[in-house]
């Protein structure tokens, strides 16, 4: 089943608002997104060290630190309504769904961590499209003054294996992220075949990598600010009961204040 107009959402199983809040804020750099998975709040904290270099992990709502999504009708589909969200600070709210996540690795040593028999996560993506899919490095114990390098080796939707830019971490604080660029004419990530370390060897730091569907995002214009986002805004994307939502905060400041959202997620 899906919910294809008014009707079926009038008549859709209409779970509880979720509730998904952080009330310990962190510093940040102004302008740059960062994660606030490991900080307290509703649902509790998650660990910013995934543990796994090997094959990485599909993460879901069970796992620590991701809100629980009930379980939907048999044959139904899900799908985010409305959000209401805000912050204590202006910012850029974004949510997503967390596909994939391998690491931490460490940057003491220019080394490439090769990954197989990596899990699918097919299941979680609509219509069975890769399109759109980010690929994004976390930055999981802050990095020293180095110029080291980060590139990812991944499959795209064509089943061609590609290489992302380097991105360069000199610096970078715990917690922050960013984006890799796909290689040109590329659409969508299938798996990340491997993270390759380069530039200057690192005397401190590592990071987790992570395969991303974007679901929603927002400006938060002032402090204390907050905006409602209705079906016509948030185009109700498909979401599973097995998504792992995951909020990213790029603050105008340098603290990510106290985001907080109330997820509106029918299904039928």
């Amino acid at each position: 089943m899906a919910i294809g107009n008014l009707s079926g959402l009038i008549g859709a199983v209409h779970q509880p608002p979720m509730t998904l809040n952080k009330v310990a804020s962190i510093t940040t750099v102004a302008a740059q997104p960062f994660s606030v998975f490991d900080q307290i709040g509703t649902p509790g904290s998650g660990s910013l060290v995934v543990g796994n270099t090997t094959t990485g992990l599909v993460p879901t709502d069970a796992d620590a630190g991701f809100p629980s999504i009930d379980t939907f009708g048999g044959g139904n589909t899900g799908y985010i309504q409305s959000i209401l969200a805000g912050n204590t600070v202006a910012c850029r709210l974004e949510l997503f769904d967390l596909l994939y996540w391998v690491g931490s690795i460490p940057l003491n040593a220019l080394a490439t961590t090769t990954l197989s028999s990596q899990p699918s996560y097919d299941a979680r993506l609509p219509g069975g499209s890769y399109n759109g899919l980010q690929i994004r490095l976390m930055i999981a114990a802050a990095v020293s003054a180095t110029a080291t390098t980060v590139t990812v080796n991944y499959r795209n939707e064509l089943d061609v294996d590609q290489n992302t830019n380097a991105i360069n971490v000199n610096g970078f604080t715990q917690r922050r992220m960013a984006t890799f660029g796909l290689a040109a004419g590329a659409k969508g990530v299938k798996r990340i075949n491997s993270i390759t370390i380069g530039g200057t060897v690192a005397t401190t730091g590592s990071v987790a990598i992570y395969v991303m569907r974007q679901l929603w995002q927002c400006r938060i214009s002032a402090i204390n600010g907050g905006q409602n986002d209705g079906p016509a805004t948030t185009a109700m994307p498909i979401i599973y009961d097995t998504s792992a939502l995951f909020p990213v905060v790029t603050p105008d400041s340098t603290a990510s204040g106290l985001p907080s959202f109330l997820i509106n997620i029918p299904n039928g």
